[in-house]
């Protein structure tokens, strides 16, 4: 276990990309450690927003979503069963000591998550939490950068006769949008 933690926090450190670091949290969560997981994240108002759902059958699929689409807060705090097929463990997602979401991990109706499972699903999610945060801080950084780049273009470019007039912009090294 503790190589596939090792390994799977190398993978999670290796996006700044939040979408790709959801899809490869869930990729090292099925099947090993459960049949089916999903990620929700916080709104701006706390209220969670379903982000992704696997499930190692994909016929399965739609129906994990369509059973853990609308879950509350509340709902996803305590261990609760997700439906009449399925049952879950939600383990929330803490990044900073600020809590971004919840990692929801399950199974087929009445199997259990043994503890040393939910244990590396536990490390899993703390991992999947600062690589998403930092993906999240990467992408407002970029976000930042685009738009004080775009402020310093000028609003036109002058039309002169006879001159072939164009704007460039040229960040200050190669590692720096800005």
């Amino acid at each position: 276990w503790l190589s596939y933690i090792a390994d799977a926090g190398d993978l999670l450190a290796g996006s700044l990309d939040q979408d790709m670091t959801m899809a490869i949290t869930g990729q090292i969560v099925v099947p090993r450690l459960a049949q089916w997981c999903a990620i929700h994240l916080l709104d701006e108002r706390g209220k969670p927003v379903l982000q992704q759902v696997w499930h190692e059958d994909e016929k399965e699929l739609q129906a994990v979503r369509e059973a853990v689409a609308g879950l509350t807060r509340e709902e996803l705090a305590e261990p609760y069963p997700a439906g009449p097929r399925y049952s879950a463990t939600s383990i929330p997602l803490v990044a900073r000591g600020r809590q971004i979401g919840y990692l929801t991990v399950g199974g087929s109706r009445g199997s259990m998550l043994r503890s040393e499972f939910f244990l590396v699903a536990e490390s899993i999610a703390r991992r999947a939490a600062l690589a998403i945060d930092n993906a999240r801080a990467h992408g407002d950084l970029q976000a930042g950068g685009k738009a004080l780049q775009e402020s310093l273009l000028p609003p036109y470019v002058p039309k002169a006769p006879g001159f072939d007039i164009g704007v460039v912009y040229e960040p200050a090294g190669d590692d720096a949008a800005v």
